[in-house]
């Protein structure tokens, strides 16, 4: 199953994502868990790096798709994003937040077909190679290539990133070399 969230702000192209994202589970014999946002705060409130694939709009009231996608890659830097949008003129900025690909609106669901099965076929890679890290409450997933190494002090491993980034997590070495070993996913349970 793979796991999407929708960050769209009109209901009507949210409805039609959701039949775009039919066509392509029905075409391609692939089952989407779709969760729904309407806004990009609520979408960030509280981000849990569960997602395989986000489908965000760019513009929207409160905060636009390209400030909700750079406060996203704070959080994950793995997920992969789509932005589905009419705003073209976004597409380099979509670089700066390692965007995928871009779904110009109105959707064509051919259109949006292509692009989803890529997106798909990136999200086989995307799981075999995650670690999630309970950063004290602040859950985040890192790729193992986005790792360097880590260092125990006390009751904590600090996480290395090549970002430069350092998580600190309650844990122990056994355990976190145990989940880098295993290339995944489960919490630490302390």
């Amino acid at each position: 199953m793979i796991r999407i969230a929708i960050v769209e702000d009109e209901k009507s192209e949210h409805e039609r994502i959701r039949e775009c994202l039919n066509f392509v589970a029905e075409r391609e014999n692939i089952e989407f868990d779709v969760s729904d946002f309407y806004n990009a705060p609520s979408f960030l409130c509280d981000y849990q790096p569960i997602y395989d694939i986000v489908l965000m709009d760019i513009e929207m009231p409160q905060m636009n798709g390209m400030e909700a996608a750079k406060k996203l890659r704070l959080i994950d830097q793995t997920v992969i994003l789509l932005f589905v949008t009419n705003m073209a003129q976004y597409a380099v900025s979509g670089y700066e937040v390692d965007a995928l690909d871009f779904i110009i609106k109105p959707i064509e669901k051919y259109h949006f077909a292509l692009k989803m099965s890529r997106a798909v076929a990136r999200t086989a890679r995307r799981t075999e190679r995650e670690i999630i890290v309970d950063g004290e409450g602040e859950v985040l997933s890192l790729s193992l290539p986005q790792i360097v190494y880590l260092e125990v002090i006390g009751h904590y491993v600090y996480w290395h990133t090549t970002s430069g980034r350092v998580v600190k997590e309650y844990s122990t070495m056994k355990n976190a070399e145990n989940r880098v070993l295993r290339g995944g996913g489960d919490l630490c349970q302390v």
